[in-house]
């Protein structure tokens, strides 16, 4: 059996202990994967009308991650470039997730 496990604990992880142990002198790479974590998981919670803390893996999909991508490019004036940048940082974050929740890496 399969038990839900919400996004809070793998953010947090990805967001500090992780990061002090491969980057501790990049302060800079922190500040961009908080504020986009954070631009995201708010952008998601707009979406599905719930709060980031009770967000599960099931509930982010493809469509979901595009609308962000769209919205930031379309809506926000960020660039092709940054927009990839973020792509890569929402795989860097699922494929750290899927080491907490190995059940719910697809």
């Amino acid at each position: 059996m399969i038990t839900t496990i919400t996004l809070a604990a793998p953010s947090a992880a990805f967001l500090y202990p992780a990061l002090d142990a491969a980057a501790p002198s990049e302060p800079t790479h922190r500040q961009f994967l908080s504020r986009f974590l954070r631009q995201f998981l708010k952008f998601v919670q707009q979406r599905l009308r719930k709060p980031p803390s009770r967000l599960t893996f099931e509930e982010i999909d493809a469509p979901l991650i595009v609308a962000f991508l769209d919205d930031l490019e379309k809506h926000q004036g960020v660039s092709v470039r940054s927009r990839n940048l973020r792509l890569t940082a929402i795989y860097s974050f699922f494929r750290f997730a899927a080491f907490e929740a190995p059940a719910h890496s697809a």
